[in-house]
Formats: C-alpha cells, structure tokens, sequence
C-alpha cells in the first residue's frame, strides 16, 4: 500500500465510492464522490494532537469493535494516506454543539467541519471490481452463543486479539474477565455449507483456522486448540502438509463433527455439545473461549454497486462472470478479481488480479493508441 501511494502514475481516492460509470470500454467516465474528511490531506501532518484532545469515544470498527477511537482518528497505523479524519457521526460539531478541541489543537489549521463532498469525472479505459468480503453476523445462530455468552468470538475478532497491534497487544485474554485463556474451540463452516444461510463453502476457513490455532499456540505454549470441522479443504500447493504440520509440531486436535450448541457454565466456561462424525460417539467439550468461523459473504457493497456499474450478480451476490473467463463480469470493460467473483483464497485472488490487470492494461493502451 505504501509503494502505492508512493507511485508517481497511482491515484488513491480515499474515503471515495463510484456512483456512476458512462459510456462503453476504452472510453468510460467514472463519476466518483470523494467524502469530506473535514481534515486536510495537504496540510496534516498526522502528528495526532487532535485526538487526545477530542472528548468522543466509540467503538473501533478495524479493532472489530473490542478497541475505541476518538470522533477524530486514524483508520489504522499504516493508512495511507497518513492524515486524522473525523467522523461528523461522532463529533460533538455535527449536533449544534460548539466543541471545536481538536482545530484549537491542530498547528496547521487543518481541520475546517464545513469541509463539502466532492464529485469527480474521471476518463477512463476499464474498471476493475475488488471489493473483497464481509463476514456473516451470526448472532442469528443463537445456539453457537454469539452474542450472548461474552466468551464466543468470531473470526475477525479473535485475529485482532492476536496482532500486536490489536487491543490487547497480542495477548489472548477472555473478554468477560481479562484472564488469559488456556484452551479455545474453534468451528468451522457456521453459516456456510446450511441451506438456511450460504449453502457454498468459503473455501479459506480451514487453512485461515489452522493458522490462528498455530498463532495462538505461538503466544501461549501451554494452549489447547480443538477445530470442529465437516471435512477439511486443503485445496492449496502445501497446505495439507500445514495442517499436518499443526497437528504433530503445534498439538491441535481436529475434530469431524459439526457442534450442535454451545452453553455457557457458572464461571463462563463453554461447554461445546458434538457428534464426532468419524466414531458416531455424542460427546462434549469444556474450553475457555469459542472463535467461530463464520461464512465470508461478499462485501456489503456490491449490490449498489452492481447496479451502478451494470454488473450482473447470482442468487448468492457475487459478481456473475463469463464462464472461461473468470475475470470478465457481464459488462465489458468492467473486470473483477477476488472473494467479489467467488469464493477464494489469496492465491487465486493474486492471479485474478493479474488477468484483470492485463484485460485493463490492454484496453488502457488501445486507447492511447487511438490517440497518439
């Protein structure tokens, strides 16, 4: 992202959505609404004395809601650009409060609220669609507990309890008393593979679970995982190899068997109720804290999207491709790469990304061609 930003040919719009694409490939122009962060890219400098000085707390949306930010903030250490924005939602300003401590507390004078939206008209060749994913909310699976025993943790959370980056600095602490945890259930496919919900497989779960039960053991030697998983999708150069390495070197213990509920104990254990699928015995397992793998949907935006760039999507939302040409949406011109087009995993989504990148370039330079 930083040699992005640093490329003198690369243009990040940030805080920006297209809402409109006309004419035909080769000779597209994209209309684009850049929203104001009411701080100026230009003139701040991202030393952060506005933040101290702002009296607005809420929940961190990348610290998946465990960490808190200010009304004004920084999205994440590395963000580029490096400049604070504020979140007119929050801020005191946006609600006929004079507040105004964090312009008093900017050298720069950076910070105008009455900063406007801009829209731009861009000229160009072809469009290429990357949205990624979401992850299903399952607080809808009351029996796996999400929601209403603090101890049950999704994906994205347990990821960011584990970065040292994160809100607890890498320490895996139990939400509801802050003590470190000794053993974790981890369970797979929950809401993928379910008629009721997504009824496709996610494809990275197995391998992105295998990896935190190895992170998670890396911070705490003396740590038990146990996975729960219908079978295991190692479709990948060397992963079944990883996953027999998690098993001999890192002493995770898979499971076969899809877990029927999860219930809570007096000092806020987790007692997982389960068929081990392989020997037909009905058991149950204590552990400390419960991450569940939920299925990856795609990103939120892609309906409007879709519409905006005259996409197709199928009955799941993903983008609908031409089927050879998996880069190819039903619009020409328009490219995608990535969860947005299906199911995928990093090393698909880097060739995707290539072949979309080609098909771009490709229209890019017939285009100057014409011109020259």
């Amino acid at each position: 992202m930083i040699d992005a930003g640093r490329h003198p040919l690369i243009e990040l719009l940030t805080c920006s959505e297209v809402i409109g694409l006309d004419g035909e490939a080769g000779d597209f122009t994209a209309r684009v609404l850049k929203k104001s962060r009411y701080i100026s890219e230009k003139d701040c400098t991202g030393c952060g004395e506005c933040a101290p000085a702002c009296p607005v707390i809420v929940p961190n949306e990348f610290e998946a809601g465990m960490g808190a930010r200010k009304a004004v903030f920084i999205p994440f250490q590395q963000a580029i650009p490096f400049a604070y924005m504020i979140d007119k939602e929050a801020c005191l300003n946006d609600n006929f409060i004079v507040c105004e401590r964090c312009a008093n507390a900017c050298d720069k004078k950076a910070i105008d609220y009455d900063m406007p939206d801009q829209v731009l008209e861009l000229p160009v060749s072809a469009v290429v669609v990357a949205t990624g994913f979401d992850e299903m909310d399952p607080t809808p699976l009351r029996s796996f507990g999400y929601g209403l025993h603090e101890n049950v943790l999704y994906s994205l959370e347990f990821e960011r309890l584990t970065n040292s980056t994160g809100p607890t600095r890498g320490r895996i602490l139990r939400p509801s008393d802050q003590r470190a945890v000794s053993s974790i259930g981890f369970i797979n496919c929950v809401g993928s593979r379910a008629l009721r919900y997504n009824p496709y497989c996610s494809s990275v779960c197995c391998m992105f679970t295998t990896k935190q039960a190895m992170v998670a053991r890396e911070t705490s030697p003396e740590l038990q995982s146990h996975i729960f998983f219908i079978d295991l999708r190692a479709a990948g150069k060397g992963f079944r190899n990883y996953m027999d390495h998690a098993v001999t070197d890192y002493g995770i213990h898979y499971i076969r068997g899809r877990p029927s509920k999860v219930v809570e104990t007096e000092n806020q254990d987790l007692v997982i109720y389960y068929e081990d699928t392989s020997t037909g015995q009905v058991s149950r397992l204590t552990v400390e804290m419960v991450v569940l793998a939920t299925s990856l949907v795609p990103n939120r935006s892609i309906v409007t999207l879709s519409e905006v760039l005259g996409m197709e999507l199928n009955e799941h939302h993903f983008v609908k491709t031409a089927p050879y040409s998996p880069a190819c949406s039903s619009r020409e011109g328009v490219y995608v790469c990535g969860f947005c087009q299906g199911p995928v995993g990093i090393a698909e989504s880097v060739t995707m990304a290539s072949s979309a990148a080609s098909l771009a370039a490709e229209l890019a330079l017939a285009r100057v061609g014409k011109e020259a």
